[in-house]
């Protein structure tokens, strides 16, 4: 299954994002420096393959930019480059 995903990556050591209220809910506020669009074929790209929901993309698609190299001084939890920092800003089937 095909799916679109969007990013967006921010410098959280010079613009961090911040939570703010809008319309009643809770949104990140913040500049990206780079958004782009992603088409995902969970058939065709064997690093998705496992995937059968979008929420599993969305996992998939963090763990590749966001946990690709996983620290191994301070713990697989911190992000090694703060610099890039990767959000899924929407995923759907496509």
């Amino acid at each position: 299954m095909k799916y679109r995903v969007i990013t967006a990556v921010y410098d959280v050591t010079t613009m961090p994002p911040k939570l703010v209220t809008c319309r009643g809910r809770k949104v990140i506020e913040g500049s990206a420096h780079l958004m782009q669009v992603e088409i995902i074929d969970t058939l065709t790209n064997e690093l998705f393959a496992h995937c059968e929901t979008v929420q599993d993309v969305e996992d998939g698609v963090l763990s590749f930019w966001n946990r690709l190299n996983p620290s191994s001084v301070k713990g697989p939890h911190y992000t090694d480059n703060p610099h890039e920092k990767v959000v899924v800003v929407d995923c759907r089937p496509e």
